[in-house]
C-alpha cells in the first residue's frame, strides 16, 4: 500500500462512518465499537457481518431484496460487502481481522486480565482497527522470531473458498432474520471466489491460537 493510500485509509476510519452504494442508493454504517463487529462476525450467518451493522430499516430492505429471486442482490453479495466493510474498518484484510478478533475471543480471559490490570478498560469498546493492532502486538511483541514468522504467515494467507449449498428463502420472522439461514463450513480450497464464511474461518483462527502463544512471555519486571 502506498503512503497516500495508507493515509486515505486512516482518514476514512477516523471519520467514523463507512458507506457503500447499491443500485444508486447509499447505505451508511455508523461508528461501532469492536464488540459489534465481533458479534456480527461470529453470529453464524455470514451476511450478518453487514446486516447487523446497518440500521434495522436498511438491513430489512437488503435482506428482503437478497431473498427475492427476481432481485439481482444475493446473500453472497451481502456477505462480500460485509467483508469489504470490515476490511475498511479494521485497516487490514477482513480475514486478518477475523483471525485476530477470534484469537482475542478464544483467549478472552487472558486478554481482558491484561487490559484491566493496565487500566485499559474493556478492549471490545475500542475501535476495531485499534483492537486488531493491540491483539497483533500482544501476539508478536515478545514472540520468538520463528513464532512471529509463523503468525505473519498465517495472517497473510487468505482463507479458502466456501460455496453455499442452497439459496436462503426464509423470510424474516417477528424476532428478526430467521435462524434457519446457516451455511456449512467447507474445507479450504482454491476455486474462484464466491464468498467466504467469516464465522467458519473461526476454525482456522482457533488453530492459529493453539499453535502460537497469544500472550508471549513478557520482559522481566513488566
Amino acid at each position: 500500500m502506498s503512503t497516500r493510500a495508507a493515509l486515505d485509509a486512516w482518514c476514512a476510519r477516523r471519520r467514523g462512518s463507512l458507506s457503500f452504494v447499491l443500485d444508486g442508493q447509499t447505505y451508511t454504517i455508523g461508528p461501532h465499537p469492536a464488540r459489534d463487529w465481533m458479534l456480527a462476525l461470529f453470529s453464524g450467518s455470514p451476511e450478518d457481518l453487514l446486516l447487523d451493522l446497518l440500521t434495522k430499516e436498511d438491513a430489512d430492505d437488503l435482506w428482503e431484496a437478497a431473498i427475492d429471486e427476481d432481485d439481482p442482490l444475493t446473500v453472497e453479495m451481502l456477505a462480500r460487502i460485509g467483508q469489504s466493510m470490515l476490511t475498511k474498518a479494521a485497516g487490514r484484510p477482513w480475514w486478518q481481522a477475523s483471525m485476530l478478533l477470534a484469537t482475542l475471543a478464544v483467549n478472552w480471559d487472558v486478554y481482558i486480565a491484561v487490559a484491566r490490570d493496565r487500566g485499559l478498560g474493556d478492549p471490545s469498546d475500542w475501535p476495531v482497527d485499534e483492537l486488531c493492532a493491540w491483539v497483533y502486538l500482544r501476539m508478536t511483541q515478545y514472540a520468538k522470531e520463528e513464532d512471529r514468522a509463523r503468525i505473519d504467515a498465517d495472517l497473510t494467507t487468505p482463507p479458502g473458498i466456501l460455496t453455499p449449498t442452497r439459496t436462503p428463502s426464509t423470510p424474516r420472522t417477528a424476532a428478526g432474520r430467521s435462524s434457519a439461514r446457516r451455511w456449512p463450513v467447507s474445507a479450504w480450497g482454491v476455486p474462484e471466489q464466491v464468498w467466504s464464511d467469516p464465522p467458519g474461518y473461526l476454525g482456522h483462527a482457533l488453530l492459529v491460537a493453539d499453535r502460537v502463544p497469544s500472550l508471549p512471555n513478557e520482559r522481566p519486571g513488566r
